[in-house]
């Protein structure tokens, strides 16, 4: 049998290093290899067994996206949540403080004797 290489499919994965991307390009050819070619630089030609551990790598790899997304989520949610619980533990200290405030009739002292007046409404 005469060799062939069979084009599989073409993706494109965007890094922090490229503007545009990474083109993989992936092939089987008739000696039953599998030839991934990332860019024009790197190619990986690895058999059956060594494309199932690489689909497995990348499973462990979403599994594991997921767990850390899942506990920043969780952080976010408790952070906010603790602010919240804050928010309202000063918010009813300022109302009780607001509220051992004196009013105006409360600051007059009747035992004064400069300001309080037995015979005005005001003190009655």
């Amino acid at each position: 049998m005469e060799y062939e290489k069979h084009h599989i499919m073409d993706i494109n994965i965007e890094d922090e290093t490229q503007r545009n991307g990474r083109d993989i390009s992936v092939f089987v050819d008739t000696h039953e290899m599998v030839n991934i070619e990332i860019g024009n630089t790197v190619t990986i030609r690895t058999d059956e067994a060594g494309i199932d551990d690489l689909r497995e790598a990348l499973h462990e790899v979403l599994t594991k996206l997921e767990d850390v997304r899942y506990t920043r989520m969780n952080e976010e949610s408790n952070q906010v949540e603790d602010e919240m619980i804050q928010a309202g533990i000063d918010a009813r200290e300022n109302r009780k403080v607001k509220n051992r405030e004196l009013s105006e009739q409360q600051r007059i002292d009747p035992f004064n004797s400069g300001e309080y007046h037995p015979n005005d409404p005001r003190n009655w």
